[in-house]
């Protein structure tokens, strides 16, 4: 696999000048993950997306291409930085592949502004569609093409060669591109040794990346401790994607380069590493790290988190949550945070941050109850809640249980809808269809009759739109 910002091309075509009907901009922010499944009539060795942005600072994603969307094999990957708005990026592939279906995706999203791709309306349905989070579209496909230029060599020996002196360029950086499918241990010799050279540097680490061998984990180590400026920070961003945990280290010294990309680097591969040793050692940064590394150490921080956690190092990843949650970091951090801490906490942290004195804190909870934590010993926790709450929380804590749409906030709601003020009357009525149905109906009845015309209508409209015969009167 590979990570760099070099093969990125700004856009020149008239078709996308101006937006197809039907076209619009998907950002990435909004999703984990989007992606599309496409068929190919013949050999193609890569393929390229175009990728808007929403303000003028430019982010970064990551594009992997998957054999099918149960994403069982990636076939290749590159990360990308610094994404200009309305760029195309592409994606080579070190051999053609054969004809077939296969499916990319977009992840990891860098930056601080949106970045994402740009989908059309198809006017028929198609399986060579969209995913959004993977789940399909089949009316919606991005922006992308497959490409196609041949190989150069045949046998890896032929592709060794070509990486000794003498040879051109384009020849060492075809055959870099073949070894990171046919490479193996004698390649890793002659990579190496391209590792220092800028033009030739990221290429020669997607080969390397895609090696299993232990001696490519020695060799980028090595490199570590021998490079600067650009070579050095692809290197970094190698020892991440593989992550090399006898690099944690190495990366923690770098961690205080006076070079601010070599230090964001060094932070995001000791994130992706995700072991307590790394956690440790951004852990120690974040308390003397300039305030120009802090969000980039925020955001290596939270990803170690995530990782921990996902390993069942549940103390170690509340820890590291915990520190992120701090009044002096930045609110997406904080919010982030935030959220990973109630994911490991569960219903009592839920529902703790719901009476925050942070309505940002509140928000993330409140969205964290409509999307996460589901079950019915969520849904009376929260539905106890409402009535400590107050009135402007109160409504916003109805509309999360009527999205949730549990029956278990029925007795709760039928509570607030009969009395009290009537804004929580009228979002309780509101809310009674979608979560009690056709249970709801006696309560929805009888408040026909209440003399708040404003109330006796709402419980009419409720009514309304609830299916089936026993609201037909």
């Amino acid at each position: 696999m590979r990570s760099t910002a070099l093969s990125i091309t700004l856009l020149a075509l008239c078709s996308l000048s101006v937006p197809a009907a039907g076209r619009e901009g998907i950002p990435l922010n909004n999703y984990t993950r989007l992606g599309q499944r496409f068929t190919v009539a013949e050999a193609f060795d890569g393929l390229w997306i175009v990728v808007p942005s929403w303000l003028d600072a430019e982010g970064g994603l990551t594009l992997t291409l998957w054999e099918s969307p149960s994403r069982a094999r990636a076939l290749a990957r590159q990360s990308f930085a610094d994404v200009p708005d309305n760029a195309r990026v592409n994606l080579h592939l070190p051999k053609p592949l054969p004809p077939g279906s296969y499916y990319w995706e977009v992840h990891d999203r860098t930056g601080q502004t949106k970045v994402g791709l740009y989908a059309d309306t198809l006017e028929a349905e198609t399986e060579d569609c969209a995913f959004f989070d993977g789940k399909p579209n089949a009316k919606r496909r991005f922006v992308f093409g497959p490409t196609c230029t041949g190989s150069r060599f045949i046998e890896p020996r032929e592709m060794v060669a070509a990486l000794q002196p003498g040879a051109s360029p384009q020849d060492k950086s075809d055959a870099c591109r073949q070894l990171a499918i046919v490479g193996g241990k004698e390649a890793v010799p002659a990579l190496a040794g391209l590792l220092a050279d800028e033009p030739l540097s990221h290429i020669a680490r997607y080969a390397l990346e895609s090696m299993p061998d232990p001696s490519v984990d020695d060799a980028l180590r090595t490199a570590l401790g021998q490079l600067k400026g650009k070579p050095l920070i692809g290197v970094i961003n190698s020892v991440g994607e593989r992550r090399d945990d006898k690099a944690v280290d190495a990366l923690a010294t770098l961690l205080r380069s006076p070079d601010g990309a070599v230090a964001s680097a060094a932070a995001a591969a000791l994130g992706k590493i995700g072991t307590p040793a790394a956690a440790r050692a951004l852990e120690k940064a974040l308390d003397s790290a300039p305030a120009a590394n802090q969000p980039s150490l925020g955001d290596a921080c939270l990803c170690c988190a995530d990782a921990l956690a996902s390993q069942g190092r549940r103390a170690e990843a509340l820890a590291l949550y915990d520190r992120l949650r701090s009044p002096q970091k930045p609110l997406a951090v904080r919010t982030a945070a935030m959220r990973g801490a109630i994911r490991i906490r569960g219903i009592p942290a839920l529902v703790e941050h719901l009476h925050s004195a942070d309505p940002s804190m509140v928000n993330v909870a409140l969205w964290l109850a409509q999307h996460e934590l589901p079950g019915a010993e969520a849904t009376q926790a929260l539905a106890a809640e409402l009535a400590k709450l107050p009135v402007e929380r109160q409504a916003q804590l109805i509309q999360a249980l009527r999205n949730r749409g549990d029956s278990e906030a029925l007795p709760a709601l039928r509570t607030l809808a009969k009395s009290g003020e009537r804004p929580i009357r009228l979002a309780a009525l509101q809310a009674l269809g979608p979560v009690g149905r056709a249970a709801a109906i006696p309560t929805l009845v009888e408040t026909l009759a209440d003399p708040d015309t404003e109330i006796s209508k709402a419980a009419q409209s409720a009514l309304g739109a609830l299916p089936g015969p026993e609201t037909d009167a």
